[in-house]
C-alpha cells in the first residue's frame, strides 16, 4: 500500500478514511493488532500556559488543554462584557 499525501482541502471524513486505511495496513504488516498510546507518541509539542494564552505570546506550536481553553474564552468573554 502506497502511502499518499493528502490534498488540500481534504474532508474530515476522508481523513478520518485515510487514517483508518493505514492503520489497517500497519496492523496487516505487523500480523496483529498495533496498540499505540498517547505516551508513546514522541516529539509533542509543549503545553501552553494560563500565563502565555493570557499574555498573548504564544508563537510556536503549543497543546491546549480543553479546560484551559474554556478558562481562556472565559476570561475573555467577561473582559469584553466589562468594557
Amino acid at each position: 500500500m502506497a502511502i499518499e499525501k493528502l490534498e488540500t482541502g481534504t474532508t474530515p471524513e476522508d481523513m478520518r478514511a485515510r487514517v483508518k486505511e493505514l492503520i489497517e495496513a500497519v496492523n496487516e504488516l505487523a500480523g496483529g493488532t498495533v496498540t499505540v498510546t498517547w505516551n508513546d507518541v514522541t516529539g509533542k509539542p509543549a503545553t501552553a500556559t494560563a500565563a502565555e494564552l493570557q499574555a498573548g505570546t504564544v508563537t510556536a506550536v503549543r497543546m491546549i488543554s480543553p479546560k484551559l481553553l474554556a478558562d481562556e474564552i472565559d476570561r475573555r468573554i467577561a473582559a469584553a462584557a466589562g468594557a
